[in-house]
């Protein structure tokens, strides 16, 4: 099946699934998340320093890192950033395994600098901070996972190739290509924007193509997933999911099956949003 919004939204393959309030506000409020938050513009940000990091066979390279924030293991690149500063980092270079991660209790901004990251085992990138990450796309860039995902500590999550625990804005000029083999393609514990005309290409074997927890909001770019795992959605969220501008492209294959945690079949879905389902 296909369903066609001019302009903005291509599904294919399966149905969009929402909750009962389409078009009301949940009674939580989420339908709030639906406007663009000055903070979500990257322009409205200071950074405080910018740290780079090359990936190459010969392990990561790292300069800007005053403050002996950035730990580095082979091309296992971790950042434990209780500076006190805002910063960027910019990832390039190529790792056939390897891994970028980080821990803050400030915002950062990360940017995609034609880098390409596997991780064989896990997500190639991984934000532990609950604080809003700016994700800035230029030139290309290549992000995979492996399966099954190892050595993951008891007190965190890691759901996707591309997962925070906090907010994640997306915006930029370049192409970054998702390819999730283990999990999900791009999870965020808290929302998901879309900004600024960046190109992102999500295929995902075996999870959900992208999940906001609290949302998913495109305002512009070119967004093209692609899910064939049994019961996953192309795009998800708990509460809310937008869509302003942009080009999007969904296309699903998977088929319904058993789900053991919820006792019950699933079906597979273009876009599935928990309360609020709105396209303007």
């Amino acid at each position: 099946m296909s369903i066609f919004f001019t302009r903005f939204l291509i599904v294919t393959g399966i149905a969009i699934l929402a909750g009962s309030s389409l078009y009301g506000t949940p009674a939580d409020g989420t339908a709030s998340r639906v406007a663009v938050d000055p903070d979500d513009l990257v322009a409205n940000t200071v950074f405080d320093r910018t740290i780079r990091i090359v990936y190459s066979s010969a392990g990561a390279a790292v300069t800007g890192d005053v403050n002996g924030i950035v730990s580095v293991s082979g091309n296992n690149v971790t950042v434990h950033n209780d500076s006190g500063e805002v910063i960027r980092y910019e990832l390039s270079g190529s790792a056939s395994d390897g891994f970028f991660k980080v821990y803050s209790t400030k915002k950062q901004a990360i940017v995609l600098d034609g880098v390409q990251i596997t991780h064989r085992n896990g997500a190639a990138i991984n934000n532990q901070s609950k604080k809003r990450c700016f994700v800035i796309v230029k030139g290309n860039n290549t992000l995979s996972d492996g399966g099954p995902y190892a050595d993951i500590p008891s007190d965190e999550d890691e759901k996707a190739a591309f997962f925070s625990e906090g907010q994640l804005i997306f915006s930029g000029e370049g192409t970054l290509t998702v390819h999730a083999e283990g999990k999900s393609g791009i999870v965020s514990d808290d929302y998901i924007c879309f900004m600024a005309s960046p190109v992102v290409q999500v295929t995902s074997t075996a999870g959900h193509g992208i999940r906001g927890k609290d949302a998913v909001i495109i305002s512009d770019g070119t967004l093209d997933v692609n899910v064939s795992a049994d019961m996953k959605k192309g795009i998800v969220s708990d509460a809310t999911v937008a869509v302003h501008g942009g080009k999007t492209t969904v296309h699903v294959t998977g088929s319904t099956a058993y789900d053991p945690d919820d006792e019950e079949y699933t079906g597979t879905a273009g876009v599935k949003a928990g309360d609020l389902f709105k396209i303007t």
